[in-house]
């Protein structure tokens, strides 16, 4: 079975409901926040969206005691936030 994403499921579920939309899932599996904003303008912003999501794995997210990934550094953190906030100002 094939995992469906937000985006396939999206395209699925709202045109049934009159609500016309058209998706662009430019997610890459195992990118972090760095990978995806030198995407952005690329993958993104030279389509001109309405809305856009982001999603990323939790591979950015502090590590817990049963997790077999090193913890992140707060340095790295402090990239995610910054980030973040610029894909927001961007978009806005």
């Amino acid at each position: 079975m094939k995992l469906e994403v937000w985006a396939t499921l999206s395209e699925k579920e709202l045109p049934p409901k009159e609500i016309q939309i058209k998706i662009h899932n430019a997610g890459v599996g195992r990118n972090d926040t760095q990978d995806a904003r030198r995407r952005l303008q690329a993958d993104v912003l030279d389509r001109n969206p309405t809305l856009s999501f982001f999603s990323f794995e939790s591979a950015i997210l502090p590590s817990t005691s049963r997790s077999s990934r090193p913890p992140i550094s707060h340095v790295y953190l402090k990239q995610c936030e910054i980030n973040l906030r610029y894909f927001i100002t961007v978009l806005k």
